[in-house]
């Protein structure tokens, strides 16, 4: 028997529409004389995650059912439908399947049966990449301040700090890219915006442990891939904590990492932006 016959791929989308792939599940059996069996079949989409990334025509991860088979072929035609926005289309999609028969009470004591070592089977569902003819994708991501060159500091609690970075990647699919920032204790991250792009760009942010002196930001953007030839201007805001100790500037420091850059490309992945800070006068009038 051929459990599955799968000679597609999936090309995911920018959270637009849902996907709607179709799947060809094919059995054959070779049986002598005119025998035939009920053949009964379970199919599961990503069994081993908590999360699947699709569904049946039924609704559900799961289909099953049973199916009269005699000499020759039988196809079962089954759609899966990709849910819109999946965190992950990078690893394949598995459908794994298994199967059992049962003889046919009208043939008496003759009845098919199968290898009990033979009744189940995987198959991998594989998203389209962009990759070109290599089928090997090579990110190159550039990251820059927007510098007007009047960035300044006010040392108020009214005070919003905000900052513009501007993110590009020139060649191929980007894999699980995370923007840094490093930033002096005395600014507190408020939130994170998009400004500009050029496809649909979602960013995260969260802190991470730095130091004493500094502490980092890390944000994913657009988990799992950050597309080929496409800007993102991203903000970022903080507030000010007037407790801290503050000199006459502050310094950050930006840079941006993937799965897939070659270190070759790597010299344009980082930038800094120094930042006057100025300190409020009290003028008291008597």
């Amino acid at each position: 028997s051929k459990p599955l016959q799968n000679e597609w791929g999936m090309t995911p989308t920018h959270c637009v529409f849902p996907l709607l792939i179709g799947s060809s599940l094919s059995f054959f059996f070779f049986l002598p004389g005119h025998l035939s069996a009920n053949l009964s079949f379970y199919l599961e989409i990503d069994r081993n995650r908590m999360k699947n990334r699709g569904v049946f025509s039924n609704g559900n991860k799961v289909l099953e059912g049973t199916q009269s088979i005699s000499m020759g072929s039988v196809c079962i035609q089954e759609k899966i439908r990709i849910p819109t926005c999946i965190e992950d289309y990078i690893s394949d999609i598995v459908v794994s399947v298994n199967y059992s028969l049962n003889g046919d009470p009208n043939q008496g004591d003759l009845s098919p049966i199968l290898n009990p070592l033979h009744n189940s089977t995987t198959v991998e569902i594989p998203f389209k990449k962009n990759c070109g003819e290599d089928e090997v994708c090579e990110a190159d991501l550039k990251l820059a301040f927007r510098d007007s060159g009047n960035e300044k500091l006010l040392l108020s609690p009214a005070f919003v700090l905000s900052v513009d970075l501007e993110l590009k990647n020139l060649q191929e699919d980007a894999y699980h890219a995370v923007l840094y920032l490093l930033h002096v204790p005395g600014l507190s991250f408020r939130k994170v915006s998009v400004r500009e792009n050029s496809a649909l760009t979602i960013v995260n942010c969260h802190g991470v442990p730095g130091g004493q002196e500094f502490k980092r930001l890390a944000c994913n953007v657009s988990h799992p891939i950050y597309r080929e030839q496409t800007y993102a201007v991203i903000e970022l805001k903080f507030d000010v904590l007037e407790n801290s100790s503050w000199e006459d500037s502050v310094e950050m420091e930006a840079y941006v990492s993937s799965d897939n850059e070659k270190n070759e490309t790597l010299s344009d992945n980082k930038d800094t932006l120094k930042i006057t800070v100025q300190y409020p006068i009290n003028i008291i009038v008597r």
